[in-house]
């Protein structure tokens, strides 16, 4: 095994959460990382028992798939409020967390998540932190 490869715990972790802090997902860039994906998405399919496992499972699968297959076709990038009330849902999150995650009061979390206010550079670094995915995903770049 290399020192890229993942030492993986005798139990897989119940939460997401735990799962991306044992092996963050992350865009699969060669062999070695294809590898060490693979067996990470091996171990947890023989294993997996709850909802966020197999989340989890998904992602490294669809992470995997896109290395191995890099002309499939991709749907196109979701907008970055369909990105935002999508991890709100997904995290159950109320607009009071939400709000406290982008320092604002809810009633403004709860005018962005409706459209009404735009997510400005320093609330997708918060949400970045937060979700641990790239601020850009929250941003509506040209």
């Amino acid at each position: 095994m290399t020192a890229k490869h993942p030492s993986l715990p005798a139990e897989v972790p119940k939460t997401y959460e735990e799962l991306v802090r044992l092996y963050p997902p992350r865009k699969i860039h060669d062999q070695i990382e294809l590898e060490s994906a693979t067996e990470v998405a091996d171990w947890i399919a023989l294993r997996a028992k709850n909802d966020a496992q197999v989340d989890y499972l998904d992602l490294l699968g669809d992470l995997i798939e896109k290395y191995e297959n890099p002309s499939a076709k991709t749907d196109k990038p979701s907008e970055p409020l369909e990105v935002l009330r999508y991890l709100v849902e997904e995290n159950g999150l109320s607009t009071r967390e939400l709000g406290k995650i982008l320092k604002l009061d809810h009633s403004v979390a709860a005018r962005i998540l409706k459209g009404e206010r735009a997510i400005t550079i320093e609330h997708a670094r918060n949400l970045g932190i937060r979700f641990k995915v790239s601020p850009e995903l929250f941003l509506k770049l040209k």
